[in-house]
């Protein structure tokens, strides 16, 4: 149960981060694409949770539900994260480097790179936490089986008290357990530096 709620974090949190990272990129870089998704991302972002998981429990299949409630809640937060990280990049330095004409590909693995990381990381940090307890409600409202989601739906249709606690404990548990993860993989970076 904790396995497969896990890994549909991960791949939805992958999905998300990949496609807010792309699209923010070209946001930074063609201001109408940014005005076309900035209203959509702020419709998203406040759009109730348990409100978009019962919409689309009528349109898609408990699986494709989960991923989808997940990356719907979790892709406005990482776009605008990244979209403001690559905004705050300073522009001074940027100009200098193409003055001095330093390739495209050093701007963005000296410059950008640095700048956006740390935003990045803690962003992120929050935002996998975030998905895996979204992930969890989609699973509870929907029963999926073998999930946290169902373990919990079971105890408290029980009710079974004790086990209702220790899985929200587990819950809990792995959602710090995410956040870790994040932030060792920001203090390897940074020892990387």
């Amino acid at each position: 149960a904790v396995g497969f709620s896990v890994l549909r974090t991960l791949w939805c949190f992958a999905a998300s981060f990949l496609i807010a990272f792309v699209l923010a990129a070209i946001s930074k870089v063609l201001t109408p694409v940014y005005r076309v998704i900035n209203p959509i991302v702020s419709f998203l972002r406040a759009a109730p949770t348990v409100a978009v998981i019962l919409i689309l429990y009528a349109f898609f299949g408990t699986e494709a539900l989960t991923f989808t409630v997940g990356f719907l809640i979790a892709f406005p937060v990482l776009f605008t994260a990244i979209y403001s990280a690559l905004t705050n990049v300073d522009k001074d330095i940027v100009e200098m480097a193409k003055i001095y004409k330093v390739k495209k590909i050093d701007i963005v693995k000296n410059v950008y790179l640095p700048e956006v990381a740390p935003s990045l990381f803690d962003n992120a940090r929050s935002t996998i936490s975030l998905t895996f307890k979204v992930i969890i409600a989609a699973e509870i409202l929907t029963f999926i089986p073998k999930s946290i989601g169902s373990k919990i739906y079971t105890a408290n249709a029980t009710p079974d008290v004790v086990n209702l606690l220790a899985w929200t404990l587990v819950a809990i548990v792995f959602s710090f357990a995410l956040e870790t993860v994040v932030t060792i993989f920001k203090k390897i970076w940074e020892m990387t530096r």
